[in-house]
């Protein structure tokens, strides 16, 4: 039998703000400033490899569609960064 003994609430709002200030950080700070970087998707149990590059510049896209949805929530959503 598993007992839960401490539990965190995190709020929504919360959870939300912060993926999407990851993932500008990660875009516009980090992806810029390291020799070699890779996007990876953790949702899941298996690990899926979104994109990776060098520098800026993109080398190869592994999930076409989670990079074009990555990019639009950027382009399109300029309250949360």
């Amino acid at each position: 039998m598993f007992i839960l003994l401490f539990s965190t609430h995190i709020p929504a709002d919360i959870i939300i703000r912060r993926y999407y200030r990851g993932l500008n950080n990660f875009v516009n700070l980090y992806k810029n400033n390291v020799d070699y970087w890779m996007l990876i998707d953790n949702s899941k149990t298996q690990p899926e490899l979104i994109a990776e590059g060098r520098k800026s510049e993109l080398h190869q896209v592994h999930s076409a569609d989670k990079w074009l949805y990555i990019n639009n929530l950027l382009e399109n959503d300029t309250d949360r960064n």
